[in-house]
């Protein structure tokens, strides 16, 4: 009897583990193969490690909304990636490469630190879904800097609102109205705050303040949004560019034009921030 209840106990345990986490063997074996791999450049300086790490994705599958599970979950998904899930997984792994355990549990802890607010999962809202909090919340936890104003930016009114009013967008939000409030009220809070971006016809002056593996965030014009792409910067061959999960390319690439042509090219972008992994 004692047994059976133990056995019970286990599946209870082992059922509501699984309910945090979401992901695959594959993903295992990936991880694996990463660390495998990075086990002996855990010394290089931490901004290589983390453009290293970039690269080491190149190819994997651009997919959107792979963080959409209910209830809220930890996903965990190194098989296919968009613009932010790819920032995450990098940063993720670089911390857990530089830490004291090269882990698959350590990997998913650093990913839950930087991806929720004090690293607790308590529904939709505990994601940090605009990229200007993101930063923000990953900064005052030690993640990152932002370098945007050093490397000479100028203030920006940032006015996000578009995830509360556009609640039919999000399937977490259209039958949560106590989830939207509290989108809101994070919203309002953004609202509040000072911020710099470099303007897009400035970035050529700032280009010898941006380094390998800075997380370059491109700021747009589209009503109630702050930023709409991200990825790392890149020097290659001498010419500034970045490593983005392209949705147009539908794959993990090097940008094959320069940042300021991609930057140019495309009308709602304003501008970008520098946000330093640390």
């Amino acid at each position: 009897m004692k047994r059976f209840l133990f056995c019970c106990l286990m599946l209870l345990y082992a059922a509501g583990s699984a309910a945090q986490a979401d992901y695959t063997p594959e993903d295992t074996v990936l991880f694996n193969r990463y660390a495998e791999q990075f086990r002996e450049e855990r010394k290089l300086p931490f901004n290589e490690l983390v453009t290293r790490t970039a690269l080491f994705f190149s190819g994997t599958p651009y997919v959107a909304a792979t963080l959409e599970k209910e209830p809220e979950q930890l996903v965990i998904n190194l098989r296919e990636m968009d613009c932010t899930t790819f920032v995450e997984t990098v940063l993720a792994l670089a911390r857990t490469v530089r830490g004291d355990t090269l882990s698959f549990d350590a990997f998913t802890r650093e990913l839950q630190n930087i991806r929720y607010y004090n690293s607790l999962i308590d529904g939709y809202a505990s994601r940090k879904h605009y990229f200007t909090d993101w930063i923000q919340a990953n900064e005052q936890q030690g993640i990152v800097a932002d370098r945007t104003r050093e490397a000479g930016g100028v203030p920006w009114h940032v006015q996000v609102s578009f995830m509360s009013e556009h609640p039919d967008k999000y399937k977490q939000l259209a039958a949560d109205p106590v989830q939207v409030k509290l989108i809101r009220a994070r919203e309002t809070e953004i609202n509040a705050r000072p911020y710099t971006y470099i303007p897009k016809e400035k970035i050529a002056e700032a280009a010898a303040h941006i380094r390998n593996g800075d997380i370059l965030s491109f700021t747009t014009t589209i009503a109630g949004l702050d930023v709409s792409h991200t990825g790392y910067a890149y020097w290659k061959d001498g010419t500034l560019t970045f490593i983005h999960a392209s949705s147009t390319g539908r794959r993990v690439i090097v940008n094959p034009r320069p940042l300021i042509d991609y930057t140019a090219g495309i009308r709602s972008n304003s501008g970008i921030r520098i946000a330093r992994p640390l």
